[in-house]
């Protein structure tokens, strides 16, 4: 995408319920995925993770255990991206994959839209 068709879109409108300000359907949902990449590749730490400032994801490295520990990574995700993608009013997450040497997360996530109620796979990978 080129700088002159960018839609810069300030934080705080999207808090907005009305989404006319995208010119399409596709628009908005490739903001949303933006937002939600956003969200993944932002790493929270411990000392950090009280409101206002728990703003992403804990450290990758809790995907190293068993498979309590990824369902729990799942869930946390979901809150996080429920808790800071307002135009996001459900969210299944429903595979997620994590390379240890290489730190490459991808996941394979159903996202319904708050303002359509409608919903869309979608396959967010974050890391080298």
């Amino acid at each position: 995408m080129t700088i002159e068709r960018r839609i810069d879109i300030p934080f705080l409108d999207k808090f907005n319920s009305d989404t006319s300000f995208f010119r399409s359907e596709s628009e908005l949902v490739a903001s949303i995925v933006n937002e939600i990449g956003n969200i993944l590749s932002t790493r929270l730490r411990e000392r950090d993770a009280v409101p206002p400032f728990d703003y992403g994801i804990r450290d990758l490295q809790s995907l190293e255990g068993s498979g309590e520990f990824v369902e729990r990574f799942k869930a946390h995700c979901r809150a996080a991206i429920l808790r800071f993608e307002p135009r996001v009013s459900d969210i299944l997450v429903e595979d997620c994959r994590f390379n240890q040497q290489t730190q490459h997360l991808e996941m394979d996530i159903l996202i319904q839209i708050k303002s359509s109620n409608k919903s869309f796979p979608t396959k967010i990978s974050i890391g080298s």
